[in-house]
């Protein structure tokens, strides 16, 4: 596992009703390194699961050249003359 994250942990929880919903997650800086990963998404309340998505293909991609690394951190650089 590369990486675990829940909503219930980042003390953003929801309340869902019957019905279609789209629900979304945004990660602004993804440091995984570029190559293709596996997720696995679930709804759940305690011990009761109400949708499984068992496997969600998704490629990262770098305009970067990356070497040596195994996690990547997005940057930029700045030089400020005092």
């Amino acid at each position: 596992m590369v990486l675990y994250l829940t909503s219930a942990s980042d003390n953003c929880l929801f309340e869902i009703q019957p019905g279609k919903i789209e629900l979304q997650l945004r990660l602004a800086d993804l440091g995984l390194t570029p190559g293709v990963y596996n997720a696995k998404i679930y709804l759940k309340s305690d011990i009761c699961s109400f949708d499984i998505v068992e496997s969600f293909r998704f490629t990262v991609k770098c305009d970067r050249p990356m070497s040596r690394c195994l996690y990547y951190q997005p940057r930029d650089w700045k030089l400020f003359r005092s």
